[in-house]
Parts: structure tokens; sequence; C-alpha cells
């Protein structure tokens, strides 16, 4: 016999009674199993929320989920979204900072770098660890998140003055140039993109990569290096971008923006100049640059890469990642 999902249409745990019994004390209908749906019960996060069907954990901060009650069927499900922390902006016309890695289950979208969605969790009663990394500070890589099995990589800093290059990550940080040309960071397969290559020449610094799109190249003319483009998630509802990358610092009258998503803006030494903006349309805008030469920070919790500085001055922060898990209700 199969088993009893609707009636007339209706899901069975929507009806209350059926000839006078309520459906939990009516087991069998004529043989066949009423089946009754079972939910996920679990804890922890900075917040919980509800949308679109489904409960909400939010980490900003490291800790635990804990699974105390499993869902039946394909209830018994959890999606995530995975971001580590972003890379400082390069000193002393450096290039934009790296985004954190960015791995995502959530149904029909994609991970960083181009990548697949990832395989959802099926969990048991247990335990997850939850680690939100840091964003680096000036000239130095972000760090790891991680949830359970699931980690990204810190983003890969700015380059720097005088020939010290970009470094790899999650997204790869951007060049930089001063008398030598310094090579720009690669990202990771799966998390993010590049970092922009440096024009040997050119007063602009390029931009760190982002989870969904490489930093921009310095050029003739425009000399921009704009971060790279973060990636849209819907996962909490808000439809947010995350981990963008950071603008490129520079010596001219134009330096790079924050990649959109949280990105930190490049700067300039002189004052007077145009700054580079923060990335905006996420859960924390990136900084602008700032007046004098300090580069715009990542956003917070987005895992953006912090924004160049121009010389001799400091490169912004990245922004701090963020873990998100969801599981129906």
């Amino acid at each position: 016999m199969p088993n009893i999902a609707t009636i007339n249409g209706i899901a069975e745990d929507n009806i209350a009674t059926h000839n006078g019994a309520t459906a939990s004390t009516n087991a069998t209908k004529n043989g066949d199993t009423w089946i009754h749906a079972v939910y996920i019960t679990a804890s922890g996060g900075d917040s919980i929320t509800t949308s679109g069907g489904y409960k909400i954990h939010t980490f900003t901060n490291s800790g635990t989920f804990s699974v105390s009650g499993l869902g039946n069927g394909s209830r018994n499900v959890i999606e995530y979204l995975v971001v580590a922390g972003g890379a400082g902006g390069g000193s002393s016309l450096g290039g934009g900072g790296g985004a954190g890695g960015l791995r995502n289950s959530t149904a029909s979208e994609t991970s960083g770098g181009g990548g697949s969605s990832e395989t959802d969790i099926t969990p048991s009663i247990q335990n997850f660890t939850v680690t939100v990394g840091a964003g680096g500070p000036a000239q130095t890589n972000g760090y790891t998140s991680v949830f359970g099995s699931i980690t990204t990589v810190g983003g890969g800093r700015g380059g720097y003055y005088n020939g010290n290059a970009g470094l790899s990550g999650g997204s790869g940080g951007g060049g930089a140039w001063i008398n030598t040309n310094a090579g720009n960071g690669a990202g990771t397969a799966n998390q993010g993109y590049a970092g922009g290559v440096e024009t040997a020449g050119q007063p602009a610094n390029p931009g760190g990569g982002g989870a969904g799109g490489v930093g921009s190249n310095s050029t003739a003319g425009s000399a921009l290096g704009n971060g790279g483009l973060g990636l849209q998630s819907n996962i909490d509802g808000n439809n947010y971008y995350w981990a963008g990358g950071g603008g490129g610092g520079s010596s001219s009258n134009h330096c790079g923006n924050g990649g959109i998503g949280g990105g930190g803006g490049g700067s300039v030494p002189e004052s007077g100049y145009n700054l580079g903006t923060g990335g905006g349309s996420a859960k924390t805008t990136g900084g602008n640059g700032i007046s004098g030469g300090v580069g715009g920070a990542g956003g917070i919790n987005t895992g953006s890469g912090g924004g160049g500085g121009g010389h001799p001055y400091a490169g912004g922060a990245g922004g701090k990642g963020i873990v998100i898990v969801r599981y129906p209700i």
C-alpha cells in the first residue's frame, strides 16, 4: 500500500481532522500509513531568522551548530554558505586584497570562482564546529572559515611597494609595481578568482579577486584597478552579494573601487584626488578609501578584501567572514 501524503490535494499535515479523528491519531487509513512531516531542530548562531520556508542560523562569530532532532525525507537537509575572511590591501601603492573563499550549497546558486553548487549536508544528531575567519590587516592574508567538514581559504593579500607580489588565497591579491613588476595572486578552485595584473609604469595598482570575478588590471589611460565582483546568494532571504575584492591604490587621480559585495576602496596619497568607493549590495558596505592615503576596509562579515593604500600609507583591512546555514521548516 502507498503512503498517504495528501488528501484531495491538501498536504496531510495541514489537515487537522479526518472523519472526526486528528491527523496525529490517524496512523493509518485503509491500511496505508499516514505520513507525518518531521523537521530538523537545531540551535546555535548569533541570530536565528525565518524566510521563505526556512529557518536560518547566521554565525558572525565562531561557535557551534547543534542538531538535536532530525527531519524525515527531504526535510532532513542543511544548506550552507561559508565565506572566509578577506585579505588586507597592499600598502604603499598596493594592490587590492583578495576576497575570502566562498562555498555555497544553496539551491540553484554557485560557489566562488565559477564553481558549481556544493552538496547539501544530511545531518545526524551532532554538533558542527563553526569557525568564522578574521579579515587580514594590511598586507596579510585573510583567515579560514569552517562549517563541520566544509572549509574555505582566506583571501590573498594585495601586492605592495617594490615588487612584493599579491598572494594566492580563496581569491587572489592584486599585483603591484614600483621599479619591479610583481605578480598577482591566484584564486582557489571553486572558491574565488585571481587578482588583477599590474602593467609596468601605470600609476594605479590592480584590484583583488572576488568570489564572482577577477580583479581589474591596471590599464593605460584610466589606470583603474577595481576589485573583483562578489557572488550573490539568497540563503538568508536578502539577496546580498558576498566576498568582493578590494580596489587598488594609486599615485594618480584615479584609484580602484571595491568590488560589489563589500570590497574596500583604494586610496591615493595626495589630497584632492578621487578616492575609491567601497562595494555595496552587501550585508555591510565596504569602506571608501581614506583621504591621506589609507585604503578602505572590507565590509564586516562579508569576507571582502581591503583596498590598496597610497605610498607610503597602509592598505585597508579585509572583512571578517561569515557562516550561514538553513533548513526547511
